[in-house]
Formats: C-alpha cells, sequence, structure tokens
C-alpha cells in the first residue's frame, strides 16, 4: 500500500474502476483525477486519451462538479 498525493483539496469520492485497472478520485474544489489503481504514475493504459487535455475534466472542474 502506498499513500499518493494527488489532489491538494479534501477528496470527497473515490472510484475503483476494475475494468480500467483505474481510479477516479474528485476533490473539494472539483478536480477529477483519473489514475492507475497499480499506484504507478500518470494515466491507465488503454485509453482513448492520452492527456487529460483531451477531456472535459477540467471544464467540470471548473464548475466544480463532484
Amino acid at each position: 500500500m502506498r499513500e499518493l498525493r494527488i489532489h491538494a483539496a479534501p477528496v470527497l469520492q473515490i472510484k475503483r474502476n476494475p475494468t480500467c485497472a483505474s481510479v477516479i478520485s474528485v476533490d473539494a474544489k472539483g478536480v477529477i483525477e483519473y489514475w492507475p489503481n497499480d499506484g504507478s504514475d500518470g494515466l491507465p493504459a488503454g485509453l482513448g486519451f492520452r492527456y487529460k487535455t483531451e477531456t472535459h475534466l477540467y471544464e467540470l472542474a471548473k464548475c466544480k462538479v463532484s
């Protein structure tokens, strides 16, 4: 087990996606993080995007969606 410091604000929700071997977490500021559930850095393998900027994650964070 390892502690990851991904969010700057308290995490409100965290969900594991076993199909994609990933975890999605949302913090109090609406920031959404998507990361591999093995604790490695970067995005999980096999996604339809390579960078979070290719998604709407930043737009959702601006709206503070949680």
